[in-house]
């Protein structure tokens, strides 16, 4: 464990009580922090606006720690929501839109924008975004993956840290590797948690 999670974990969490926003609001915000891989997010980094019914709209800002490798291993440090909606299974709609990521036209898009994409954003991408659709395929919740992705599960075969491939292994050995490991063992996670 990182020093300063649980505070900020903490503090994420009693910051996200007190304001009144929706559930697809908390949802997104999930979405967002376990596909990129966001090693800093806090209250701090996410703004709110309050639209006309008083409904707090969130928006994560400072992205400066996605994709972030560290201690040789890829850990997001995701907060574990503590609201009902983090505990619930994602909609239909979320599903769909989760099942349809691709990160290889994201990828191909960003370099027609000019954007030569380096190692360290593609292959933590690449394994975030799979972590994150099987997980969705399993039925995980977004406590159930932020858990995991924080690597603080009492079982730590389940710990994102552990689904990884040999990080010496060549790029695309190492992110398929890293996929066959990460959907084997979401599944087991299903199966015995679920």
């Amino acid at each position: 464990m990182l020093p300063g999670v649980w505070y900020r974990s903490w503090r994420m969490m009693a910051w996200l009580v007190m304001i009144n926003t929706l559930p697809q609001e908390i949802i997104k915000l999930s979405i967002f922090h376990l596909r990129f891989g966001n090693a800093d997010c806090h209250d701090r980094n996410t703004v709110t606006k309050i639209d006309a019914q008083r409904v707090h709209r969130l928006t994560p800002v400072d992205h400066e720690e996605c994709f972030t490798l560290v201690s040789n291993s890829l850990v997001p440090i995701l907060i574990n929501l503590n609201r009902k909606e983090a505990k619930e299974a994602y909609t239909d709609e979320v599903v769909g839109y989760v099942q349809g990521l691709d990160v290889d036209v994201d990828i191909a898009f960003l370099k027609r924008c000019g954007w030569e994409v380096p190692r360290e954003v593609s292959v933590p991408y690449k394994i975030f975004t799979h972590f994150l659709k099987k997980g969705v395929e399993f039925k995980l919740t977004a406590d159930h993956m932020a858990v995991l992705a924080q690597n603080i599960h009492k079982s730590t075969a389940f710990n994102l840290s552990n689904m990884l491939g040999d990080m010496t292994l060549e790029d695309d050995i190492f992110v398929q590797k890293s996929h066959e490991k990460i959907e084997a063992r979401l599944r087991q996670y299903s199966e015995r948690f679920l």
